[in-house]
């Protein structure tokens, strides 16, 4: 039997309940729940990790077999049973979709208890318009990598938040520990300061399938232990303690730049861009070779109003050289924003 890597769903509607993609001969799958009365369309794709369409397998949504995927591309349209749902698990861009193109107005769920999401920082003003319509839900923040086998900390939001904060990554779960290590091996301990977040627990990874190289660098002895094997996983996520005592994602150690002489966090600057009004979605760029600063967004605001906001609450060495309005983010295959592509368009002009 053909061996599936993970199942890619892209969902152009949202559908709030159960869905399962079952292997070829297995058309006969138990209900995952009984059918509701009220239906959605939705079209979307079927591909595994590689991005290939999957010719052959059947769709099975809430206990309803659809058939199989034919579509030479791997597409399908189906009406699906929907209604009911009492916990909702999504990537952080599909939540900002939904709350952007203001999906809530149109159609609100009235059973939802919870809301956990995760793959990006949720940015404030997204999580305020998620509230507004569904007040009564419980919002969980989850953050892990996929060699920790996806989380190690989670953040049930249970206070509010101003929109120049961060939401908190939380507390690790009870079988992860969680360590903050400067550059010198150290342990980040003091207020305020920033170490990279590194994960021990027995979930894990054992390394990189066929890599030994990258799994030296990434899979390594917990430098503060010198009793036993301890393995931790570096994230290569920064990270640091806020006035609370609660643990806020900063950066990536690949987005911390040197520019005029000064250390630079890209995801401060897209911060900034956020707290602007009429900004959706923001995403910060650095051309090492010219070193210039590329900010990219989407949303309203005009760019002369965006730059002067920044201008107001920046240093100058953290000024954007250029701001790109765009219609939509282009996202990866794991539904994050794609800066490879973005770095691209400044390559092809974009940006002038």
């Amino acid at each position: 039997m053909k061996k599936y890597g993970f199942l890619t769903l892209i969902l152009c509607l949202f559908c709030l309940g159960e869905a399962a993609v079952a292997s070829p001969g297995k058309a006969d799958a138990a209900p995952a729940a009984q059918a509701q009365s009220s239906k959605l369309t939705v079209k979307g794709f079927v591909k595994d990790d590689k991005g290939d369409p999957m010719i052959g397998v059947t769709l099975i949504v809430k206990g309803t077999n659809f058939g199989t995927v034919s579509n030479a591309d791997g597409s399908y349209s189906i009406d699906v049973p929907y209604g009911g749902a009492t916990l909702m698990v999504w990537a952080v861009s599909a939540l900002c979709f939904l709350t952007t193109m203001n999906a809530l107005a149109y159609k609100t769920p009235t059973t939802l208890r919870a809301i956990l999401f995760s793959g990006e920082v949720m940015p404030i003003k997204h999580l305020h318009k998620l509230q507004k319509y569904l007040p009564g839900v419980q919002y969980v923040n989850l953050y892990g990598p996929t060699e920790i086998t996806c989380n190690c900390t989670y953040y049930i939001v249970d206070r509010e938040f101003a929109e120049n904060e961060t939401l908190p990554i939380g507390v690790p779960f009870k079988n992860e520990r969680i360590l903050l290590l400067t550059p010198d091996g150290g342990e980040a301990v003091k207020d305020g300061e920033i170490g990279e977040l590194c994960v021990s627990g027995t979930s894990v990874a054992l390394g990189y399938y066929k890599d030994a190289e990258r799994t030296a660098a990434c899979f390594t002895q917990n430098p503060l232990n010198h009793a036993y094997l301890e393995p931790i996983y570096r994230t290569g996520d920064l990270v640091k303690v806020n006035e609370r005592g609660e643990m806020v994602y900063v950066s990536r150690k690949d987005f911390q730049i040197k520019h005029m002489g000064h250390r630079v966090e890209l995801g401060e600057i897209e911060a900034a861009a956020m707290r602007c009004d009429a900004v959706t979605r923001a995403c910060c760029t650095f051309d090492a070779e010219r070193q210039r600063l590329h900010l990219f967004y989407t949303g309203s605001c005009e760019k002369a109003a965006l730059l002067a906001a920044l201008k107001e609450s920046l240093p100058p060495f953290m000024q954007p050289n250029t701001a790109v309005q765009l219609d939509e983010m282009p996202l990866n295959k794991n539904g994050k924003i794609d800066r490879t592509a973005l770095a691209a368009l400044t390559k092809k002009g974009a940006h002038k």
